[in-house]
């Protein structure tokens, strides 16, 4: 398809090249075309761009550099697609940022620090494609524009292959953003904090509550009540855990983060009647890459373990020699990365849900779904692939389960860094057409109890688990 892009002369800049790159990459071809004009003078963002290079030390060209048009190449002919990235368009698509028509309204965007939405509409004014990006650095401009401006990009290709629609739930309010001075300030004593803090004493330390569940399907109002803190030997943190009930049994598997490695290993526990570890934790996977998000299932009378393993690229699978704590490698369940994938029965297939890490946007802002007539697969890619891109949904927070007869999707919101809080929400499609989520509940850390995140949980028949993010010599009240 030919994509003519109409934009102001004074918002020809630096990311369009690589923007270009990303389209025709996806098989379309792109014609340029700019209003007269000339480009303005330094603005603001350019201003903080240059500092943070230099404080930085980053490489390559900032993208909100201006680029002489004789950079971007053009193709001939008619176009099959206008989009106006300056302005609304009565002629074709138009770009929409946290409520104003036009990318120059990007960089006041990114620098509140919250959530917002960025939307293709049609000449009407109607949203087509929706995003609300993931910036897991909200205190680099020059990072969080670059992620944006690739996740534009997914977008963009999104819109123009078609298909069936993606799913667009209600976009954050706008916030007000301070002005660049006091956003570049605040960013400044922030990164320069990280850096002369050791990490013992910052909030990087997950760990992970069981309690007993009340009988019910419905899901309950969130409280931290009764959660019994694992105790980890400071070496490293638990995470995702997973719940696993067989002959009257329960094992907690688990990620766990060893601070030596900087990598992620799965571990397993059993848990007594009250929900106490009956010994010690102990190691059941390592491997060179981190491993996180247990997945155990039945199949066939055989008893299988997937886990996230996205920086080796594929899904891995393995098959029990011994419940809980020995296994073997088998075919993985998909040679592409997905993180925290979750893999469930629905609709008489099986779905393999997850956020994709594609297009140099974050992994967790993009969801991607997979099915196959089999839990060993084969995995194909859902038409509608990415069923949605935004960050307060895409990514799992937990394994699904039942709320009156319906899967619950556990996600994790991850607009301004990862695993700020959880939300819940019943799924009511998933097919080739899409997704479809029912209402949202959210689970936030409560104030004043030295909690920053949670970004997992999970229930069995008899217990519920959860993760959150606090100190490492954090201490329940």
């Amino acid at each position: 398809m030919h994509l003519r892009i109409v934009l102001d002369a004074g918002d020809c800049r630096a990311w369009l090249v690589d923007f270009a790159r990303r389209v025709e990459a996806a098989g379309h071809v792109l014609s340029f075309e700019l209003r007269s004009g000339v480009l303005c003078s330094k603005t603001p963002a350019e201003t903080i761009l240059d500092l943070e290079r230099k404080l930085y030390t980053l490489d390559g060209r900032a993208p909100w550099t201006p680029l002489s048009p004789q950079e971007l190449g053009s193709a001939a002919g008619e176009p099959d697609r206008i989009l106006d990235l300056s302005r609304a368009n009565p002629d074709g698509l138009s770009l929409w940022i946290a409520g104003d028509d036009g990318v120059q309204h990007l960089p006041r965007a990114l620098m509140t620090r919250a959530p917002f939405a960025l939307a293709l509409r049609d000449a009407k004014g109607q949203v087509l494609a929706q995003a609300v990006p993931a910036i897991a650095d909200p205190d680099s401009l020059w990072r969080a524009l670059e992620v944006t401006l690739a996740r534009l990009a997914t977008l963009v290709v999104r819109t123009l292959q078609g298909g069936p629609p993606m799913m667009a739930l209600t976009p954050p309010v706008p916030a007000k953003a301070p002005g660049p001075a006091r956003f570049f300030a605040a960013s400044f004593a922030r990164k320069l904090a990280g850096r002369f803090f050791p990490r013992s004493m910052r909030r990087d330390h997950w760990r992970i509550g069981i309690r007993p569940r009340v009988p019910g399907n419905a899901l309950p109002a969130f409280t931290l009540e009764g959660f019994r803190w694992l105790e980890d030997d400071g070496q490293g943190y638990f995470a995702d855990p997973a719940l696993v009930e067989r002959d009257g049994r329960t094992w907690l598997f688990m990620e766990r983060y060893c601070y030596a490695r900087w990598l992620g290993e799965i571990w397993v526990v059993e848990l007594d009647d009250t929900g106490r570890p009956v010994d010690a934790p102990r190691t059941v996977l390592v491997r060179e890459g981190h491993l996180s998000f247990p997945v155990v299932f039945d199949h066939e009378g055989e008893t299988y373990l997937t886990v996230e393993n996205a920086g080796e690229g594929h899904v891995p699978l393995y098959r029990a020699r011994r419940f809980p704590d020995q296994w073997e490698e088998v075919p993985p369940l998909l040679g592409e990365p997905l993180h925290d994938p979750v893999l469930f029965p629905h609709g008489g297939r099986y779905w393999l849900l997850g956020s994709l890490e594609r297009d140099g946007g974050s992994a967790c802002d993009a969801l991607g779904a997979f099915s196959a007539p089999s839990p060993l697969g084969p995995f194909v890619p859902d038409p509608a692939n990415p069923l949605m891109l935004d960050a307060r949904y895409a990514r799992a927070g937990g394994l699904m389960f039942d709320v009156g007869g319906k899967p619950c999707r556990v996600m994790q919101d991850c607009c301004t860094g990862y695993g700020n809080f959880l939300s819940f929400a019943t799924l009511d499609q998933l097919d080739d057409q899409g997704i479809r989520l029912g209402s949202v509940a959210e689970w936030r850390p409560p104030r004043g109890l030295g909690i920053s995140g949670m970004h997992s949980y999970t229930r069995s028949s008899r217990f519920e688990a959860i993760d959150i993010l606090t100190p490492r010599d954090w201490k329940p009240v």
